[in-house]
């Protein structure tokens, strides 16, 4: 089989916050690899995982489709709450 040329995508989450109307935003600044809209994504730290999907993402609240690594952004995601994240946890490529 091929090399993984993929570099996993990982991001230290800086704030969280609960928006009206769209979600669950968390955002930070890319450390390795990309991210996109739609990917599935995982969120590890305070001994929980949880699994999320990227349902958003914006860049000086403009947004984008996709993301690479030392760019700040906000990333909507999907069926976790703003009690189950705090500002450290790991968000990743799943």
């Amino acid at each position: 089989h091929s090399m993984k040329t993929k570099e996993t995508f990982s991001l230290q989450i800086d704030a969280v916050f609960d928006i009206h109307g769209q979600g669950i935003i968390v955002t930070g600044r890319v450390e390795t690899g990309k991210i996109k809209t739609g990917d599935l994504l995982k969120i590890s730290g305070n001994n929980i995982e949880l699994s999320t999907k990227c349902l958003k993402l914006q860049k000086y609240l403009r947004p984008i489709t996709e993301a690479a690594a030392g760019e700040y952004i906000g990333i909507t995601l999907s069926d976790v709450s703003k009690s189950q994240i705090s500002r450290g946890m790991q968000l990743s490529s799943d």
